[in-house]
């Protein structure tokens, strides 16, 4: 499709064992003189080193209500980044690493495509994956390796953007090296076939011009004996890689994207501490943890500014579930009651632009969140609870 001023996201599923294609209209049979090979493996988390809790067994094929395996023990990162139940540490299903290596004689090259079923793999984590799969493979296949690097963008595994588990990281980064590596050394002459079609899976990210692409390609590899290696899915889901920046019309009319060229703006809060309360539980390396109550005034509106400054600052927001800590998070919701978000607006201040008048709109807590601070004030205050400014 014509570029419109965003970027779809690229969505790869690999298949290992699927059933045949039905080939596109003119797809070329192939020759057999290409070498395809396929590997496999899971990412999910190790709980003690192992995987032992995967015993337990995944729900039945189907049942989208058995919640699957619960696994509190790998909590040092968020999971289900972005939306759905942030603190949830249950596994329905296995999260993967899988990719297909594509080796042409008549190239120099050896092109492997990885498909990893995460949030996000930046361009700095794609690289010690490369690195550490040509490591693997002897020099002169390790030499011939370009290696593509996708997520599927799940919003329901284990963060790989914001509050990132590293020890987590580093082994999913040792698992799909390996699995890079596996892929190329299981080569074996197969031909490719091709077939598209268009699906309705995708989104628009609500800006316009409104974009979708039904477009759905697929890639299948066949051995001599007939028996498929691996299926390759690709398609385009929500298009927003322009994250709020907006070419202009020419570019858009041009098919051309224009350089991007935006200077870092102003982001600035002050706050004031209210009180602080002290639970004699331990729920990270203290025996008990402490909390703040604060004040906080946004002199600038950036998207996230006050729970994105709070974190930067090592002190996120209770119960945030993009920049703050699962463990604490969950420690509210059990021992208080309160899931949710605990951040309110309870004053805003503003000159309409008709008006010299500076309107103020007040609104009072919540009743779970006062009752909470009610109760934090009344059994674990550290300090006295004093009033907001006026």
């Amino acid at each position: 499709m014509r570029h419109r001023g965003s970027v779809g996201s690229l969505f790869f599923l690999l298949l290992l064992g699927a059933g045949p294609l039905q080939a596109a209209p003119g797809s070329p049979p192939g020759a057999g003189t290409l070498l395809v090979g396929a590997a496999s493996d899971t990412v999910l988390p190790l709980v003690n080193g192992s995987h032992d809790y995967l015993n337990e067994g995944f729900p039945e094929r189907g049942n989208l209500y058995d919640p699957g395996i619960a696994v509190p023990a790998w909590d040092d990162g968020r999971i289900a980044v972005g939306n759905g139940e942030s603190e949830s540490y249950w596994v329905h299903d296995d999260i993967r690493a899988t990719a297909v290596a594509i080796d042409d004689p008549r190239s120099p090259h050896i092109v492997v495509i990885l498909a990893t079923d995460l949030y996000m793999v930046f361009r700095s984590d794609a690289e010690p994956i490369r690195a550490r799969a040509a490591k693997l493979l002897p020099p002169g296949i390790a030499g011939k390796l370009k290696v593509i690097v996708s997520a599927s963008h799940n919003h329901h595994g284990p963060d790989t953007a914001f509050d990132v588990n590293h020890g987590w990281y580093e082994y999913m980064t040792n698992q799909a090296a390996a699995v890079v590596a596996s892929a190329v050394a299981n080569r074996r002459p197969a031909r490719l076939q091709v077939a598209a079609g268009e699906h309705w899976l995708g989104m628009n990210d609500g800006t316009d011009p409104q974009i979708f692409d039904p477009r759905l390609n697929a890639l299948q590899a066949i051995d001599t004996r007939g028996a498929v290696i691996a299926t390759l899915v690709q398609w385009n889901n929500h298009p927003e890689a322009t994250l709020g920046w907006s070419p202009p019309l020419s570019a858009i009319e041009d098919d051309r994207v224009a350089p991007r060229s935006v200077e870092p703006r102003e982001a600035r809060t002050t706050f004031t501490r209210i009180a602080t309360f002290e639970l004699p539980l331990r729920v990270d390396r203290y025996p008990s943890s402490r909390y703040a109550l604060v004040e906080l005034t946004p002199h600038t509106g950036r998207r996230h500014q006050l729970r994105r400054h709070l974190a930067s600052e090592s002190h996120p927001i209770v119960g945030d579930s993009t920049y703050g800590k699962g463990k604490h998070n969950r420690l509210f919701r059990d021992l208080f009651g309160v899931p949710r978000l605990l951040l309110a607006c309870t004053r805003l201040e503003f000159t309409p632009p008709a008006s010299a008048t500076t309107l103020r709109v007040e609104a009072p807590l919540a009743a779970e969140f006062a009752g909470l601070l009610t109760r934090l004030g009344t059994q674990y205050a550290a300090d006295p609870l004093s009033s907001p400014s006026p």
